[in-house]
């Protein structure tokens, strides 16, 4: 993994350990009737936050990224 990159997987695997963490603590947890809207509502966001952490690496930013290191490496194979 080149050091580019290291951030991007950072805050990737702190949003998957977070939703995971938020699912697993759901089941388990029993939740008072007056936290149950803000409960829903962080997990809709980290179930947003999660969504696109898998699209951006499995998405079309992943075939982005792809295209963009192909042109990159054609153009400075170039031939004169």
């Amino acid at each position: 993994m080149n050091t580019e990159n290291i951030g991007r997987v950072a805050i990737s695997v702190l949003v998957v350990m977070a939703f995971m963490a938020y699912v697993g603590a759901i089941l388990k947890v029993p939740i008072p009737g007056d936290m149950r809207d803000v409960v829903n509502t962080a997990g809709g966001i980290l179930g947003g936050a999660f969504v696109g952490v898998v699209n951006y690496w499995i998405g079309s930013s992943s075939g982005s990224s792809a295209k963009d290191k192909t042109i990159t490496t054609l153009s400075n194979n170039k031939v004169p």
